[in-house]
């Protein structure tokens, strides 16, 4: 079956849509109704939606890990520095007491020399 407009000339043919199988007005050489190429490219604009959004979800995850190598890598700094002062104020606490015991001359210099080395490790 086909229609004619008013002067006569073919408007299109009746046939099946080969996706949707639904008939339409088809016009010369379509296969597939208006409703299916609507849909097709409403499915093309959601997909590259879908993979801008995938990109920049990627992209954030990225940034969070960087962010969390650099905080890991403060941390371990940080925790260094505390044992080496944990260290140097034991070692301080040892000479005191040995300072307090013998008075010996040796133990006081070795002080004032890890005070010095305490000094620079605060500034």
């Amino acid at each position: 079956m086909s229609g004619n407009d008013k002067n006569g000339n073919l408007l299109g043919e009746l046939k099946a849509c080969i996706k949707c199988k639904n008939p339409f007005m088809a016009k010369q050489k379509q296969q597939v109704c208006d409703n299916c190429i609507k849909l097709e490219k409403l499915k093309q604009e959601l997909s590259q939606g879908v993979n801008s959004w995938k990109i920049k979800l990627e992209g954030s995850i990225k940034e969070m890990e960087t962010e969390v190598k650099q905080i890991q890598s403060k941390k371990e700094i940080f925790l260094e520095r505390i044992k080496k002062r944990s260290a140097l104020v034991n070692k301080s606490i040892d000479l005191l007491k040995k300072i307090n015991e013998s008075q010996d001359e040796k133990y006081i210099e070795e002080y004032k020399a890890l005070f010095e080395e305490m000094k620079k490790e605060g500034s």
